[in-house]
């Protein structure tokens, strides 16, 4: 299933390369098709770089009547890598330094001139509370508050993001974050998307503990769920340039979408089904420097997906990344012109 999962990404990797560097009936490399008194490419640049990232994967059960809340997530872990990128193609490698829960991800991404594009399996197993709640034992003679280790709990989404840059003459999508380009003046661009998540939880016994049982909604008391959700978003994103070569840019992107929601009773195995309109909110951060031959960026990103809401219950979830770049790209051109 693995092998098939990669051969899929590496296909869709290749299909977005080439259809970023041409259109049907053009030989013109699309990178020149900008303003280049607002964006400066590093595409044909030879570019090394490290990376730290710090991935968060959370869900909220909400009782809506009670007003009780659990939050799962996993335990924060951090891994460095090494990067390297050439034209429109890109390799990166990352060793998980610490942290317990299992993860395995594929994904595939970029920032071309017109899109926004993100491809990707996740799996993770192994959550632990947020917080601490009351649990059924004592210690000496007082009630002991602890959090909630479950590694028994699974997680699984798939999914796709796809958003148009309306501005993208003058305002460079790739220069935040994929640093294969140099925004020179500050600029924005409103921003029109699509995206759709399969998602899923699973877990051996029901995800509530038992000293919790009584301040939920029968519905949240499931050991099995999943959804599909499906929407369209449009947002605005902006990068403001400090000096020459500072940055800061943001993009906030909320959505609607249809979504359809099954759990099973973890204790009668009843099923429970809910088929409605959800709210989503994908929100960027990036700050750094940028110029010819070096970077170093911080950028954020967090995806908020409400699942599955009605008057009585509510299942949220959230995946954001916190990344830390150095680069240093090579002008390998005369090189290549050289010996080609």
């Amino acid at each position: 299933m693995r092998t098939l999962y990669s051969i899929l990404f590496l296909f869709i990797s290749t299909a977005s390369f080439a259809d970023g560097r041409f259109r049907k009936g053009d030989t013109t490399h699309v990178f020149n098709k900008i303003d280049t008194n607002y964006i400066e490419d590093y595409h044909d640049m030879f570019t090394l770089r490290t990376i730290a990232v710090t991935r968060f994967n959370n869900f909220t059960l909400t009782d809506n009547i009670s007003g009780a809340k659990l939050q799962y997530g996993i335990n924060d872990n951090l891994n460095m890598g090494l990067g390297l990128s050439f034209k429109s193609i890109g390799i990166e490698y990352q060793q998980k330094i610490y942290g317990n829960s299992y993860q395995f991800a594929l994904a595939t991404g970029g920032n071309s001139r017109r899109f926004i594009y993100d491809v990707y399996f996740r799996y993770t197993r192994g959550f632990r509370s947020r917080e601490r709640y009351l649990t059924g034992d004592t210690l000496l003679g007082k009630p002991v508050w602890d959090y909630i280790y479950r590694p028994d709990i699974e997680n699984y989404n798939a999914g796709f993001n796809l958003i148009y840059v309306f501005n993208n003459k003058q305002f460079s999508s790739a220069a935040p974050y994929s640093f294969t380009q140099r925004q020179k003046k500050s600029a924005g661009s409103l921003l029109l998307g699509t995206y759709a998540l399969l998602y899923g939880l699973s877990a051996d016994t029901v995800l509530i503990p038992d000293s919790l049982t009584k301040s939920f909604q029968p519905e949240l008391q499931f050991n099995n769920a999943s959804s599909y959700t499906w929407g369209v978003s449009c947002g605005y994103t902006y990068t403001l340039v400090i000096g020459k070569f500072w940055y800061v840019n943001i993009a906030t992107i909320p959505g609607i979408s249809f979504q359809s929601f099954y759990s099973t009773n973890a204790y009668d195995k009843s099923s429970y089904q809910n088929n409605s309109i959800g709210l989503t909110l994908q929100s960027r951060f990036s700050i750094g420097f940028n110029n010819k031959l070096n970077y170093l960026g911080l950028c954020y990103s967090a995806n908020n997906y409400l699942i599955d809401n009605d008057s009585r219950s509510s299942l949220n979830y959230k995946f954001s990344s916190i990344r830390i770049y150095y680069g240093h790209r090579f002008d390998i051109r005369k090189f290549l012109k050289k010996h080609m």
